[in-house]
């Protein structure tokens, strides 16, 4: 929607805006690999938290271009920030405990 509505008619939002979709489903694709094969939940948090951001930004950027496209990327931006909230209790839930040290004399 947002590329045939870029080249039908010039929208100075459609580059920018098209850039942000790419950078939100890039660091959507990283969060896997951090998550499941390296097993840094944290660290997934950090990359849902900057994916919901950047995808906020983008339906902002694409509502001159095309609103629909705007209320999508605003249903998916509440979906990621759901599960980026899903990952935070997931993290805090399973981060280790510190280990108690006994004071033996």
């Amino acid at each position: 929607m947002v590329w045939s509505d870029a080249v039908s008619s010039v929208h100075a939002n459609a580059i920018p805006a098209t850039a942000a979709i790419g950078i939100a489903l890039f660091l959507n694709e990283l969060w896997s690999p951090i998550f499941y094969k390296y097993k840094r939940i944290g660290w997934a948090f950090v990359d849902s938290s900057f994916a919901v951001i950047v995808a906020f930004a983008s339906a902002f950027l694409l509502r001159p271009v095309n609103e629909t496209s705007m209320v999508i990327m605003l249903v998916y931006s509440a979906w990621y920030g759901f599960c980026a909230v899903l990952n935070l209790s997931y993290y805090n839930l399973n981060k280790p405990k510190k280990a108690i040290k006994s004071k033996r004399s």
